[in-house]
């Protein structure tokens, strides 16, 4: 029995023992694992902020790129600049040489253009179609060097109206016929230009009227007919078909013109 006893309680102490060690051994794992799972968890948090840092340091070389690329962008923009600026500047200068040059010639054609109208007034018809005619030779040599000047081409077409104007008074219609038509050829080109000048539409239209009288007069009254109702269709576009448009005058005349051919048509 008591061989048994001693038996029973070794085995206890050894199943103690085992516990014992067990649970020591667990402790073990825990005391082991803790620090380990804490440095894997502090390992994680270093991990996300060192990314963390180093996404802000890409975005900041990125930025860096872009800011040096955007400051190349403006140093290149700045140097095109300075290039249409000095451009600009040499234009100026040389525009500016020019513009003496091109008073005085200016100043030339407008005397003789003053010198036809004077004459005209007095009724020296002849020799007021050889000052017009003096002055348009200087103004188409003055475009010869200013071809790209609007407001010399007009000048040039009012000269060519004050020719066909002492034409007709001279009872030459086919003449008179022939300048308004050189007249109305620049019109139509200075009215169809982006922005044209009211005075240039109106120019165009006063040429169509000219050119209706001249024909009505050289016995053509079918060209007499077609110049004038083109006269109303443009100024009819310019209004909008709309009265106080600032076209009033040229819609009465138009149809004065209009109603005035178709009338001795009828007769």
């Amino acid at each position: 029995m008591e061989s048994g006893t001693g038996a029973d309680l070794l085995a206890e102490k050894l199943e103690k023992f085992r516990a014992d060690e067990s649970r020591a051994s667990k402790r073990r794992v825990v005391l082991v694992m803790v620090p380990l799972l804490l440095g894997i968890l502090a390992l994680i948090i270093y991990a996300k902020q060192l990314s963390a840092s180093l996404e802000k340091e890409h975005e900041a070389r990125l930025l860096a790129v872009e800011r040096g690329n955007a400051a190349n962008r403006e140093r290149e923009r700045a140097d095109e600049l300075n290039k249409q600026l000095q451009t600009l500047v040499a234009g100026l200068q040389s525009q500016q040489e020019k513009v003496p040059e091109k008073i005085a010639a200016s100043s030339t054609c407008a005397r003789n253009v003053q010198k036809g109208d004077e004459l005209q007034a007095s009724r020296r018809l002849e020799d007021a179609e050889k000052a017009y005619n003096q002055a348009l030779e200087c103004q188409k040599q003055l475009l010869e060097k200013y071809s790209d000047d609007n407001e010399l081409q007009f000048q040039l077409s009012i000269t060519y109206n004050s020719v066909g104007s002492v034409r007709l008074a001279l009872n030459n219609p086919a003449g008179a016929l022939a300048a308004f038509e050189e007249a109305l050829k620049i019109r139509e080109k200075l009215a169809s230009v982006r922005n044209a000048e009211t005075r240039w539409k109106r120019g165009k239209f006063n040429s169509l009227l000219y050119m209706s009288e001249a024909a009505a007069r050289a016995g053509d009254s079918s060209r007499a007919l077609l110049r004038a109702q083109q006269a109303l269709s443009f100024v009819n576009d310019l209004s909008g078909g709309k009265a106080n448009a600032g076209w009033d005058t040229e819609l009465s005349l138009a149809n004065e013109q209009l109603k005035r051919l178709q009338s001795v048509a009828k007769d």
